[in-house]
């Protein structure tokens, strides 16, 4: 087994020197059971990075493998080289310059993933594809038993994207926003992020006025990608009209229509039409009768015809001229009566009594022989007698004594005279 190991030590160090010569080694036909090293395609960027992944399948049990990497230096710079596989058994990779060893202890059946290549994009870089491949020469990949393989060698490549502008698609209730980067050289690759989008009202929807809504995305993680923003219309509300209200004027010859919005005040219809009156209850002399006023119709439909009622005066009664019917007398109240032209209504009144005129009867005083009055009165009217007189008796003479003295040649003598008459 030591003989076997220094035997290969030798190898290698002899396959080193030969490679390093212009050239290389001739390429080996291929024989059945050969392994399989495949790179992949990887992307880049200008003045960015790229890793290539170098990945081997179809592995018939290999102790040995050492591979010459190949691409343009002058499009690419090699920074690093990570070993992956096969790393059973105390086995390890090796660089020297742009060649990779893998020298196990026995036959290694791995296949996966060997090595992953980073290189560095210069800045001046164009768009398109970079080839980076693998070479191998007789001896590069053998077994323990000295079997030499040539490898089928898929080639991978670096990428440079020419990217168009990013696409950004909104989601149809804005909740989210799509970003799309196209690589312009190649259909099937496209950078793809959604994120999540905000939404604030910018401008609230009136009544007749459409409103807005600003959504904003989230930040992309990809730095191509730039924050959006979108606007959303909001449909105008429409008119929240409350029920019509109808004003009047004092004289009911127009009446005003009015309808206020509940989601703005400032919003109103309004419309002022005339009026006609009709007497539709006529007025008697007693009772008031009734005349209605309708309204013309109005241009906006939520106004309806409108009707409204007025009285109207009572005639009041057209009396004629008074008769009396029954004479006042004086004692005894008299009555008179008017007739309405219309209703034929007949109204009376009382004619005061014209009571007594009084006429005074004087008194006649008594004397010695006759009797007396007292004073009266009678209505020269109706000749009643008001105040009755009454006798006053006869008074009878008063007669006073005067004696007359005898004298020597007359008899003297006594006379009696009335007082009142002077009889004597």
């Amino acid at each position: 087994m030591r003989s076997i190991k220094k035997a290969l030590a030798l190898v290698l160090c002899l396959l080193l020197c030969i490679s390093s010569l212009p050239g290389g080694l001739p390429v080996l036909a291929a024989t059945d059971g050969r392994p399989t090293i495949s790179l992949n395609e990887a992307f880049g960027e200008p003045d960015g990075h790229a890793t290539v992944s170098v990945e081997l399948s179809d592995n018939p049990g290999l102790i040995v493998i050492r591979l010459a990497l190949v691409f343009d230096k002058t499009l690419l710079t090699l920074e690093s080289i990570e070993y992956v596989g096969p790393t059973t058994g105390g086995s390890s990779w090796e660089q020297s310059g742009l060649y990779a060893l893998w020298l196990g202890t026995a036959n290694s059946s791995y296949t996966g993933e060997i090595l992953k290549l980073t290189f560095h994009v210069p800045a001046t870089a164009v768009p398109g594809d970079i080839p980076v491949t693998v070479r191998c020469g007789e001896g590069d990949v053998a077994d323990m038993d000295e079997e030499s393989f040539i490898p089928v060698i898929t080639p991978g490549r670096v990428h440079i994207h020419d990217w168009a502008e990013p696409a950004y698609v909104w989601a149809a209730d804005y909740g989210s926003v799509t970003a799309t980067l196209a690589c312009t050289l190649n259909d099937d690759h496209n950078e793809v992020e959604t994120v999540d989008a905000q939404g604030e009202v910018t401008k609230e929807a009136t009544c007749t006025e459409d409103g807005e809504r600003t959504w904003t995305s989230a930040a992309f993680t990809n730095s191509a990608f730039s924050i959006q923003t979108t606007k959303e219309t909001l449909s105008a509300i429409g008119h929240d009209w409350g029920e019509p209200t109808y004003e009047w004027a004092a004289d009911n010859t127009s009446v005003t229509a009015k309808r206020v919005c509940a989601n703005d005040a400032s919003h109103v219809e309004e419309e002022t039409v005339s009026a006609t009156g009709e007497v539709t209850t006529e007025p008697t002399c007693t009772e008031a009768g009734e005349k209605t006023w309708t309204s013309a119709g109005f241009t906006n439909g939520a106004f309806s015809v409108q009707t409204t009622k007025e009285p109207v005066e009572a005639l009041g009664h057209d009396f004629g001229d008074w008769t009396v019917t029954t004479p006042a007398t004086c004692t005894e109240a008299g009555e008179e009566t008017r007739t309405c032209s219309r209703c034929k209504t007949v109204e009376t009144r009382e004619i005061a009594a014209l009571g007594h005129t009084v006429v005074i009867d004087n008194a006649v005083a008594a004397t010695c022989t006759e009797t007396g009055l007292t004073e009266g009165s009678h209505c020269s009217a109706c000749n009643a007698v008001l105040v009755e007189q009454q006798i006053v008796p006869a008074l009878d003479h008063d007669y006073q004594p005067a004696v007359t003295e005898p004298t020597c040649t007359e008899q003297g003598y006594t006379t009696y005279t009335c007082s009142r008459c002077s009889n004597s």
